[in-house]
């Protein structure tokens, strides 16, 4: 049988594991969210060019 000393160190290495699992969450969630953010405004930007080029090269030939 296990003394009461050794269950509650057990309950503290518990408290401890979620306490950093909760702290990884977070921080990767936060991440997540900024470069999503930063992610989509670069996507975005380059469907702007490309739609822009197309544009462009579509006019002329069709001008030709």
């Amino acid at each position: 049988m296990k003394s009461r000393k050794a269950l509650d160190q057990s309950g503290q290495g518990l408290t401890e594991y979620l306490i950093l699992l909760i702290l990884v969450a977070v921080v990767s969630i936060t991440a997540a969210r900024s470069l999503g953010g930063t992610l989509k405004r670069k996507i975005q930007l380059a469907r702007d060019h490309i739609n822009s080029d197309v544009g462009l090269e579509g006019s002329s030939d069709e001008g030709s």
